[in-house]
């Protein structure tokens, strides 16, 4: 048999952690259908910090594992503060090093870029030309080491342009609701 491990993980509040294999749904965290495992985390040693500019009482460990995660995706070190996620000054610095890493994926990707194929067929015309630049290279390695930590924006105009509808068969066992 095959084991397939893939872990979520949920912080609350900066006060709960939920971690493990199970989705966060009835059918996986009731106990009686899926083979999954997870669990909920509450601090009892409490410290203060502030939470959209409001004095708020946290979980240590909830807080500190939100930081260092935090800074991990944003390729940052301890000197950043990042106690308040909810503080404009936060939201923009994570949002500004989103777009500049995607940025430079778009930019070394070039036509095959997530950000530019609007269409399957767009996509497709493009790989067909495409020339994979070797991570080797001086002058990609140098773009490439601008990047900072694992953020990046989600493509929301990939594919935006086809129709990816499931067909008329399976719409008719599954709701249509269930697809994006």
């Amino acid at each position: 048999d095959q084991i397939y491990v893939h872990d979520k993980l949920m912080i609350v509040d900066d006060r709960v952690v939920i971690l493990g294999s199970a989705n966060i749904n009835d059918r996986s965290m009731l106990g009686h259908r899926d083979s999954e495992l997870a669990i909920r985390i509450e601090d009892t040693l409490h410290v203060p910090t502030t939470m959209a500019g409001q004095q708020f009482m946290v979980g240590y460990l909830p807080h500190t594992v939100r930081m260092q995660l935090m800074r991990q995706h944003l390729g940052e070190d301890e000197a950043l503060d990042l106690s308040d996620p909810l503080n404009p000054a936060t939201r923009d610095f994570w949002t500004n090093r989103s777009n500049a890493n995607s940025a430079i994926y778009d930019q070394v990707d070039g036509g095959i870029s997530a950000y530019r194929c609007t269409t399957v067929a767009q996509y497709r015309d493009a790989f067909a030309n495409y020339v994979n630049l070797s991570y080797l290279d001086p002058e990609v390695k140098h773009t490439m080491a601008e990047i900072k930590g694992f953020l990046v924006d989600w493509p929301q105009t990939l594919f935006e342009k086809e129709d990816l509808s499931p067909p008329l068969a399976t719409r008719m066992v599954v709701s249509n609701d269930l697809w994006v």
